[in-house]
């Protein structure tokens, strides 16, 4: 006999596999910009168990919020996330070019700027969102600072001995 979990648990790939090629079909904007938007509403309105849900956590974290404008976030959440996975969807066909248009890094010139200054950086990301696009996007930061690791190999082992971890030798 067939567990039901497992079952359900096709469906769900099998269903999500479809819809991902589905959307290929369709124009990158039209798919991210409006059918994203259509699918977050309508998964607000469906999946009532995870609307209470977060609605309940924001009110715990947000007391001073009114119901109004936690309903409003709840809503715009389901839609960011809808978004994330028509993202992740077309991410087979998406370049440079797209991936740069979808999101940017900010102050890239100051993690050079710091560097020859011979100070350290802190680089902080969010941590919502597409992580796929994400990872495209830090490529271009890692070599900045892979450059200067390899100037300077002696801060970086001292960065990973405060872990007792040690390092890849870096080629140079």
């Amino acid at each position: 006999m067939l567990n039901l979990k497992k079952i359900r648990r096709r469906i769900y790939y099998y269903g999500a596999y479809a819809f991902s090629k589905l959307i290929l079909t369709s124009p990158y904007k039209f798919s991210v910009g409006f059918l994203s938007s259509l699918l977050g509403k309508i998964a607000y309105y469906v999946a009532i168990a995870g609307d209470r849900s977060a609605r309940e956590n924001l009110k715990k974290c947000f007391p001073e919020k009114s119901d109004e404008d936690i309903k409003r976030i709840v809503k715009r959440i389901f839609c960011l996330e809808a978004k994330n996975f028509f993202e992740l969807a077309n991410f087979p066909r998406m370049g440079s070019k797209l991936i740069r248009n979808a999101a940017f890094v900010e102050n890239l010139n100051r993690i050079r700027e710091s560097m020859k200054r011979g100070k350290g950086i802190l680089f902080a990301s969010a941590h919502t969102g597409n992580w796929e696009i994400t990872e495209k996007l830090t490529q271009t930061a890692t070599s900045i600072l892979e450059e200067h690791i390899k100037q300077y190999p002696e801060q970086w082992v001292w960065f990973h001995d405060r872990w007792k971890t040690k390092p890849k030798k870096v080629k140079g």
